[in-house]
């Protein structure tokens, strides 16, 4: 009887984790992806949805808990955006000023923890944590890296040097980017 239950519920799993859901509705973004189960990952992570002009960018996912979840972006203008959606001090559509010393800090940083050097995505099936990706362009050159889990200590303190180096700047709400 366990059986039959256990392969029941397994594939509602496989059946109801596929769909396809709306990330971004600008030209500037991927419009669709899809999230289906795969034998080597129980659920593929959604590439990072970035704005094609930002030279960095981090993007912190919801949780079943109070995780943070929100997004910024350093443009080529310096020009930093943000949005918070949930269990954050600032809610909603928010642009500040940043300056190429910012930049040059976050790129000296990312060299400083071999940011470039890192793997492109830290992944296990497991279920509750929230996924942080950043992304940064050095030299014309994009690196993208997804953190759901087991990354190390250099890429965790990266995210923390971007949040620090940027949330502190006057940040004024918007109603668009």
């Amino acid at each position: 009887m366990r059986l039959v239950v256990f392969t029941v519920l397994l594939s509602f799993v496989f059946v109801g984790c596929k769909s396809k859901k709306e990330i971004g509705n600008s030209s500037n973004a991927n419009t669709q992806i899809e999230v289906s189960p795969t034998e080597e990952n129980a659920m593929a992570i959604a590439p990072m949805d970035y704005h094609k002009a930002s030279l960095a960018g981090i993007r912190r996912t919801y949780c079943f808990g109070t995780c943070p979840v929100y997004s910024m972006y350093l443009l080529k203008d310096f020009t930093l955006v943000y949005e918070g959606k949930k269990n954050v001090e600032k809610i909603g559509k928010y642009m500040a000023k940043a300056s190429q010393e910012d930049y040059e800090q976050l790129l000296a940083f990312a060299e400083e923890v071999n940011y470039f050097g890192l793997e492109d995505s830290y992944v296990a099936e497991v279920s509750d944590l929230p996924t942080t990706y950043t992304t940064l362009v050095r030299e014309g050159e994009r690196k993208t890296i997804v953190n759901l889990f087991m990354a190390p200590d250099q890429l965790t303190e990266f995210e923390a040097f971007f949040d620090n180096l940027f949330m502190e700047k006057e940040w004024q709400e918007v109603d668009e980017f």
